[in-house]
């Protein structure tokens, strides 16, 4: 069914195209209380061990489950390091006033300083607003929000806001914002990238 037992199972492996038995084991969840519910996984100590060990305690350990962190990820692989004076999220190594974390999600190049497919205004009438940007597909765990504010200072999220793909092209998804605001009055906007972690 795809979904193991939570207090351990005799698991059957074989090949799928022909049915071949290939192996046959049992596990326990109470050999490791931490693996109980406490978050750990059981991971094969020997893959090369006799069949018959599996079903043996000694042949599992618990280690913890890892979580993968694609800022990080991107980080490494743009900056090669990291060192957070460099890669942290709030660092900007190229100096252009933008966060490494907001180049992540928006797919920019935060070594180059150029201030290139930033959000960008369409059209603005008295009680709407209309502006395009870029999400970074693979910046999975950021969140957009837009905010509006009559000062530049104080900002409240907005209401009434839709923002659809109109097109997405390898990692970048770009986006049309549309926000209406019942008021005839001067309003500044802006796109907060944060993450849900």
């Amino acid at each position: 069914t795809g979904k193991l037992s939570n207090s351990g199972e005799t698991l059957r492996l074989e090949t799928e195209s022909y049915g071949f038995f290939l192996m046959a084991f049992t596990y326990n969840d109470t050999w490791y209380p931490s693996t109980d519910g406490g978050g750990d996984r059981l991971q094969v100590v020997n893959a090369h061990a006799p069949i018959e060990s599996w079903n043996q305690a000694s042949q599992w350990r618990a280690v913890p489950v890892t979580l993968i962190d694609p800022y990080g990820l991107w980080a490494k692989s743009v900056f090669g390091t990291t060192d957070a004076a460099t890669s942290a999220r709030l660092a900007d190594p190229d100096g252009d006033l933008l966060t490494n974390l907001v180049e992540w999600a928006h797919g920019l190049d935060p070594n180059s300083g150029h201030l290139v497919n930033l959000p960008k205004l369409v059209s603005a009438s008295s009680n709407t607003i209309k502006f395009t940007y870029q999400r970074n597909t693979k910046a999975t765990g950021a969140t957009y929000t837009v905010q509006e504010s009559d000062d530049s200072t104080n900002w409240t999220n907005s209401t009434n806001v839709t923002d659809i793909s109109t097109s997405i092209a390898g990692p970048l998804d770009k986006r049309e914002v549309t926000v209406d605001h019942a008021t005839d009055r001067e309003c500044f906007f802006r796109i907060v990238v944060g993450t849900d972690s």
